[in-house]
């Protein structure tokens, strides 16, 4: 019986079934749902195992003193070979990264750039080989536009677009160019160093927010949208190892 892959990020679950090399999202829900999680999970009587990656150790000794325990394979940093890690910290190394990338190159077959646009904005080199090498963390839009709204409340957030002109004209365009504009430079940025330090490098975005941040980079930058990539990337190392 197919297993079911659990994501759990900082902010959100993500319950994933494959089939016949189709993925399905069967939950999906913030970290304050999990009684919803366990619950549908129980009735999940057609799959015997529970395969996780997690960045919340409280979230997983939730799921530890279900009854659901017998049924999970819970993926920790120690179970990654240093072979695939070129990271000095792989014990804070946040798994859903690690696997986005690996799963892009399963699909590639070539040295990658993950952005992961979700709570944090991630951008992470993998090799072809599948040696991860680190990366960028920086706040996600959603975060970002939050404190804006909480610290600076007299400006307005405005539509998720960059102005045509430079510089901004009102304070609108202003907040655009900085907060949309800004994203974009740095990830654009980011993109543009590892490209002058690898060859044969293939550029792929996921996460929650990846439609937004594939807009402002724009249709000049070539890059794979994979709305499962972290879950291909689990089923792949756990059929490697």
């Amino acid at each position: 019986m197919n297993p079911l892959y659990l994501d759990i990020g900082n902010s959100n679950l993500k319950l994933a079934a494959e089939s016949n090399g189709e993925w399905e999202i069967v939950f999906e829900g913030a970290i304050s749902s999990m009684g919803d999680l366990i619950y549908h999970l129980k009735k999940a009587e057609n799959h015997s195992e529970i395969i996780v990656s997690s960045v919340r150790v409280d979230v997983v000794n939730q799921l530890k003193k279900s009854e659901l325990q017998q049924k999970l394979s819970i993926i920790r940093f120690d179970d990654i070979s240093q072979k695939f890690l070129n990271y000095n910290t792989p014990q804070t190394l946040g798994l859903d990264r690690f696997f986005s990338c690996f799963g892009a190159v399963k699909l590639s077959e070539k040295n990658v750039i993950v952005v992961d646009a979700g709570t944090a904005c991630t951008v992470d080199f993998m090799t072809s080989d599948k040696v991860f090498e680190g990366g960028v963390i920086l706040p996600g839009l959603r975060i970002t536009k939050q404190a804006m709204k909480n610290e600076l409340p007299e400006l307005p957030i405005p539509e998720e677009y960059i102005p045509e002109h430079w510089p901004g004209k009102s304070t609108k365009e202003c907040i655009q160019w900085g907060l949309y504009g800004g994203m974009k430079a740095a990830i654009q940025s980011y993109i543009d160093r590892y490209k002058a330090q690898y060859r044969d490098v293939s550029v792929h975005i996921t996460g929650g927010e990846a439609g937004i941040i594939q807009n402002l980079l724009g249709s000049e930058l070539v890059m794979s949208h994979h709305k499962f990539l972290v879950f291909e990337g689990m089923k792949d190392f756990v059929s490697s190892v």
